[in-house]
């Protein structure tokens, strides 16, 4: 079987999909694998096809980005959440912002079957929102 969404493991990819079964119909679409941020810029030493390549390759990677009214959902996608997510969900809405100009109201979203530990926690108290599907 081969993952029909890019970027994203085999593993996460069933937490994906159950999360699509269960709430897709509440979003009009998603796209994936969204490159957000500057990305590193190894220096003009470097030939410019191969300088491009390195930016674009060293940029950010949105999982998946929702869309649903007026709002646009910034998620990350992952079997066992952790504090990693959390900084991901902190930082990816603000590049999301940057790179997109975006005036739509730009929300983090958790999609997930577990949490490490101490993780859940920390969400809370970051009032990152998060959905935890069955898998």
């Amino acid at each position: 079987m081969t993952n029909r969404f890019p970027h994203i493991l085999p593993a996460d990819a069933k937490v994906w999909t159950r999360f699509l079964e269960l709430h897709g119909k509440d979003f009009s679409h998603f796209d994936y694998d969204i490159r957000v941020g500057l990305g590193t810029d190894p220096g003009d030493i470097v030939e410019q096809k191969y300088r491009d390549m390195a930016i674009t390759l060293s940029q950010r990677r949105i999982d998946a980005v929702g869309y649903s009214d007026n709002r646009i959902y910034i998620i990350e996608i992952t079997q066992r959440a952790g504090i990693k997510a959390l900084g991901q969900l902190v930082a990816y809405p603000a590049l999301y912002r940057e790179t997109f100009a975006s005036e739509n109201t730009v929300f983090p979203l958790l999609v997930c079957s577990s949490f490490k530990s101490d993780a859940e926690s920390a969400f809370i108290s970051a009032k990152i929102p998060y959905i935890v599907v069955d898998v």
